[in-house]
């Protein structure tokens, strides 16, 4: 596979972000006080678990299965000098962590986020542990944040996030505050203000986002390194002839995993070294066989998608090859591992079925949002748990089912939990990415340097995946979402920030070079092509 371009990087003239608006850089919070606030909550929260330890107890234990089996034979009374001391040892560590890079941040942030649901034990402890404490540290940052910057957020892009933000807030407070809609809405602050809109507004060049990319390629990687000694682990890594690696389904497996694919076929084009492109195509192939193994159809053909939209991007039709080879390797795996030929039958015929009882269930979802289409049944409500009795009504009888199943369909999911507004608000990120991505995809008089195409081409591949799963799968609305709603907020902010910049970019480089024609001067300037 040919690389993305022979030529340096710094030899494309990038403007900052700033340069194109008025909007003055953030003021970004130190890790020493970020430290500070959330050990000053921990202190607090052993104090509360002091005073009112059974009530807590009790609550903890409902929110968290993993909390509950470490403390469930402990007396935390006894314990808590103890606890007091190690939870700020752990934090201390986890923030150590988090601080060293930029890159380090990523890369942890991503690979927690990604495991926090698996199901080989150590990895789940540790993936846990960094999550809970990603989430604490991205949440002091964002406190911090928002009380410096508050006046200092213009950004289109970023607004539309909020006001979603404040949408999921004001329906979970009419709602009455429940815990689980409390805890999702607490972790969308973190992920939004803190991480996409804070701790991400210092990627503001061409560079920056290049280093991002690599840097979540390079998490790829490792998530593939993981996925491919799930057979060593223990755990069951087959059920009903569908791979299902370390998780406790093939969708919850693939639906995510297919993303990070996504960045490996990128790094496969654009990485400038023949070595670590031709690394990256083994790991693209294996990852790519992984999905197919999966048998889940929807990630297997957003990927698909992804690869025909990095195709035409990096105009090279050496990737076609991968994806036959990728085919191909699946299905000698799918043979190796298998444990007889039926599932192998079984799982050709549900990659090319068409036929499912989607349908039915869409159309009972779709018939309650009705009932509620200003604020939804709030969030975990499309399950039928909390506020869905009558989308249970409706289940029994279009879907002839005991239990409200899984909507499968983030846009519809948005409209159940959510109403219409929130469904609006989710679309309209969508929306302002894709429109202002159209410029750079669909150039068609070359203005466009190709750098910024390669640049924008894997975000924009993710979110095309997964838009694309999202149409076939709740994708958002589960345990394994939060890295979904991770990747999702990101890819939109990139994509919608610098596809703008760059179109104003090149604007302004055919307007000058025009002045240099007119008065004689030629320009020095060239656009590299692949």
């Amino acid at each position: 596979m040919s690389a993305a371009t022979e030529t340096a990087p710094d030899q494309v003239e990038v403007a900052s972000l700033s340069d194109f608006n008025d909007n003055p850089a953030f003021l970004i919070p130190s890790p020493i006080e970020v430290f500070l606030l959330v050990a000053a909550g921990w202190a607090g929260a052993c104090f509360m678990l002091m005073v009112a330890s059974d009530r807590i107890m009790l609550r903890i234990m409902r929110f968290s299965s993993v909390v509950a089996n470490l403390i469930s034979d402990i007396d935390l009374v006894t314990v808590l000098p103890v606890l007091v001391v190690g939870g700020l040892a752990g934090i201390g560590f986890a923030f150590w962590v988090l601080s060293r890079s930029d890159k380090w941040f990523i890369s942890v942030v991503f690979l927690a986020f990604a495991f926090g649901d698996c199901t080989w034990v150590p990895l789940h402890y540790v993936a846990m542990y960094f999550k809970y404490m990603a989430i604490a540290y991205l949440g002091s940052f964002g406190v911090f944040f928002v009380y410096r910057n508050w006046n200092r957020i213009r950004q289109r892009i970023h607004w539309l996030m909020i006001f979603y933000l404040l949408w999921m807030a004001f329906v979970v407070y009419l709602y009455g505050m429940r815990t689980n809609g409390n805890v999702h809405v607490a972790i969308q602050f973190a992920i939004i203000v803190a991480f996409c809109i804070g701790w991400m507004s210092r990627i503001d060049n061409y560079k920056k986002l290049m280093d991002f990319n690599f840097t979540l390629a390079y998490v790829a990687i490792a998530v593939t390194c993981l996925h491919a000694i799930s057979p060593l682990t223990g755990v069951t890594v087959f059920a009903d002839g569908r791979f299902i690696s370390m998780f406790r389904n093939a969708t919850g497996y693939s639906t995510t995993y297919a993303l990070f694919v996504v960045c490996l076929i990128w790094l496969a084009l654009a990485h400038p070294t023949k070595v670590m492109r031709n690394v990256a195509t083994v790991f693209a192939i294996a990852g790519f066989g992984m999905v197919l193994l999966s048998g889940t159809r929807n990630a297997s053909a957003a990927v698909v998608c992804a690869i025909i939209l990095l195709s035409i991007t990096f105009r090279s039709k050496l990737i076609w090859y991968a994806l036959g080879i990728g085919g191909f390797l699946g299905a000698v795996i799918f043979l190796v591992l298998s444990s007889s030929t039926t599932e192998v039958t079984s799982e050709a015929g549900r990659l090319g079925t068409i036929t499912n009882t989607r349908l039915d269930v869409w159309t009972a979802y779709f018939f309650s949002i009705w009932d509620h289409p200003f604020i939804g049944y709030g969030p975990g409500g499309h399950s039928g748990a909390f506020f869905g009795a009558k989308v249970q009504e409706f289940a029994d009888i279009y879907t002839g089912m005991a239990f409200a199943p899984a909507v499968h369909n983030a846009i519809l999911a948005q409209a159940v939990s959510y109403g219409l507004v929130g469904l609006g608000l989710f679309l309209s990120i969508f929306v302002y990415a894709f429109w202002h991505a159209k410029d750079i995809v669909l150039d068609t008089e070359r203005r466009i340097p190709q750098e910024y195409k390669v640049a924008l081409a894997m975000p924009l591949a993710i979110l095309v995946t997964l838009f694309l799963e999202g149409a076939f799968e709740d994708n958002f609305g589960t345990t394994r979402g939060s890295v979904d709603y991770l990747l999702f907020y990101s890819t939109a902010l990139l994509v919608g920030l610098f596809a703008k910049r760059f179109g104003k970019d090149a604007a302004e480089r055919l307007d000058a070079d025009a002045s240099e024609s007119v008065s004689g001067v030629a320009s020095p300037r060239k656009l590299v092509r692949i």
